[in-house]
């Protein structure tokens, strides 16, 4: 099958600011007017927030808004930001995508949207997430690592207190008394609101 991006109806076009080139002013400043001269039918705005000024439908994807539920894990800038501009777009999109329902149902609450107005959508995985079956890589990875057990439990993502890692390495402190052979590895990078793993290890005594 043909990728999309090389499919003959499937043109790309680069946006450049000169100046202060981020989200937030390719989002607001350089997007509205490239859309009012080259307008498009609908456009899908994959990260939370959408222009205030638009000619055309809106879907606007929201992973989740934590920043409403616990404004206490984010810095006042991230939380005024955030919590503005994604409450614009739940309520002025035509169409939201969440990836779970306890998002969908946050939004409902905080936000006031009708349920009939949200998509729920679970994260797929990519295919170059597959199992490795040349055994040597396999072993050289698992050397690496320190990988002795066959039993892993394995958590990819953001190493910060929003991930709940306090408490997944809690239960494995309590799995680890019925399974003491059994490891767990951690694979991300460290974030704000930072979680100090390593306190954490020794206060649970963990290998």
């Amino acid at each position: 099958e043909t990728p999309i991006i090389q499919q003959p109806n499937f043109h790309q076009k680069h946006l450049t600011l000169p100046f202060a080139q981020n989200y937030f002013t390719w989002n607001h400043v350089r997007l509205p007017p490239e859309l009012l001269f080259h307008p498009v039918d609908l456009f899908h705005f994959p990260f939370y927030t959408m222009p205030v000024v638009r000619n055309y439908k809106s879907i606007v994807t929201i992973h989740d808004i934590t920043y409403e539920v616990h404004p206490e894990w984010y810095s006042w800038r991230g939380w005024l930001a955030m919590r503005f501009f994604s409450r614009y777009a739940a309520q002025h999109a035509d169409k939201i995508l969440t990836d779970s329902n306890s998002t969908k149902h946050d939004i409902i609450k905080y936000y006031g949207v009708s349920e009939d107005k949200i998509v729920t959508i679970y994260l797929g995985v990519e295919e170059r997430f597959k199992k490795i079956r040349d055994l040597s890589a396999l072993e050289q990875l698992r050397a690496k690592y320190r990988i002795t057990s066959p039993n892993v439990i394995l958590y990819v993502g953001s190493i910060h207190t929003r991930r709940n890692i306090e408490q997944l390495l809690r239960a494995f402190s309590m799995l680890c008394q019925k399974m003491p052979d059994i490891q767990l590895v951690i694979v991300g990078k460290r974030e704000y609101p930072y979680l100090d793993i390593q306190a954490l290890i020794d206060e649970l005594a963990l290998p």
